[in-house]
């Protein structure tokens, strides 16, 4: 998600009014009621007032805003695993009764794995 798409959603959270929101009825009609119970809205509404705007692109936003949710915990699991592979591959220790080419075969395997959380993080942030 952009910073543009991001500063919209954020503005017009801003402009409406605070929440919690909650549906009222009163003698068969229904109206959002702000946190003092009241209605958010009086019966003849701007549809350009800041809680109408709020509510119309609210179909699109939240959506949006759980994709993005979505895709930062894929690079931040990516990220996890990136960092768990560099300490593994910089904590190995051989013993000293391994023989050089076992060791340089494990290392590489280390290597291996790093590169390949690597390119996971890049395909995750995209």
């Amino acid at each position: 998600m952009d910073e543009k798409r991001l500063e919209a959603i954020e503005a017009r959270t801003n402009a409406a009014t605070p929440g919690p929101w909650e549906v009222r009825e009163h003698e068969g009609m229904y109206a959002l009621a702000g946190p003092n119970g009241w209605p958010i809205e009086d019966g003849n509404p701007d549809p350009a007032a800041p809680n109408f705007v709020f509510v119309a692109h609210a179909r699109e936003d939240v959506p949006d805003l759980v994709a993005e949710v979505r895709r930062l915990r894929a690079v931040e699991a990516a990220e996890r695993a990136v960092i768990e592979a560099a300490k593994a591959w910089a904590s190995y220790e051989p013993p000293d009764t391994v023989p050089l080419p076992d060791v340089m075969r494990e290392l590489h395997a280390h290597a291996v794995r790093v590169r390949e959380a690597v390119r996971a993080l890049g395909d995750a942030g995209r």
